[in-house]
C-alpha cells in the first residue's frame, strides 16, 4: 500500500510482469490525478483523473520492472497494488455491476462469442474494455458519454478475462455466450 497526502511523487515499487490492479482512494474536494511512470520517469499512462472523493480500481498489463506514481491531490489518498494470477474465473452467464472506475473479474471464457448487455447511469465517459488474463487489452465494448444502454457481441479468450470499466455512475454488464 502506498499512501500520502497532497501532491506527491511516490517512491519506486517493483511489479512482476502481467496483470496489475491498482485500487485507489482519495478524500478531497479538488482534482485527484494519478499518472503511472517507469522508475526512469517515462510516462506509462494516466490511471485516474477525477474531482473530489474517489474510490475505485483499474488494471492493465505491466512489464516486469520498477514504477512510481505522480499524484495530484488535495487530501489523503492511498493506492493498493495487486497482481492477481487466477487459474479460472466466474462462468458465463453472469453480470458485473459497480459504480465508478472498476476492474471486474475474473471471468471464464470458452473462446466463443459473448453478448455483452451494457448499462450506465451517469454523465461522463462510459468506457468498457476486455482484458486477457495478463491484463492485455483485447477490445473495446463501449466508449459513450452520459447514460447509455446497449449491447455488443465481443470475443473473449478461452480462459480468464477481465473487464476494465471507466464510469462516473452506476453500471452493469451482463454477459452470456452467443
Amino acid at each position: 500500500m502506498i499512501s500520502g497526502r497532497g501532491k506527491t511523487a511516490t517512491k519506486a515499487f517493483t511489479v512482476d510482469g502481467g496483470m496489475t490492479v491498482m485500487r485507489f482512494q482519495h478524500r478531497g474536494q479538488s482534482n485527484f490525478i494519478v499518472d503511472l511512470l517507469t522508475s526512469r520517469g517515462e510516462e506509462v499512462g494516466n490511471l485516474v483523473n477525477e474531482i473530489g472523493t474517489t474510490n475505485g480500481s483499474t488494471g492493465q498489463y505491466l512489464d516486469l520492472g520498477r514504477y512510481l506514481f505522480n499524484i495530484e491531490a488535495d487530501g489523503p489518498w492511498s493506492i493498493r497494488i495487486e497482481q492477481p494470477r487466477p487459474a479460472s474465473g466466474r462462468a458465463l452467464p453472469t453480470t458485473a455491476s459497480g459504480r465508478g472506475h472498476s476492474i471486474a473479474g475474473p471471468y471464464q471464457g470458452t473462446g466463443a462469442g459473448v453478448r455483452f448487455e451494457l448499462r450506465h447511469r451517469g454523465q461522463a465517459n462510459f468506457i468498457v474494455d476486455v482484458l486477457d488474463v495478463d491484463g492485455q487489452e483485447l477490445g473495446n465494448l463501449s466508449n459513450e458519454i452520459g447514460s447509455f444502454q446497449g449491447s455488443q457481441i465481443g470475443e473473449v479468450p478461452e480462459g480468464v478475462f477481465w473487464l476494465r470499466v471507466q464510469a462516473d455512475g452506476s453500471w452493469t454488464v451482463a454477459m452470456r455466450e452467443v
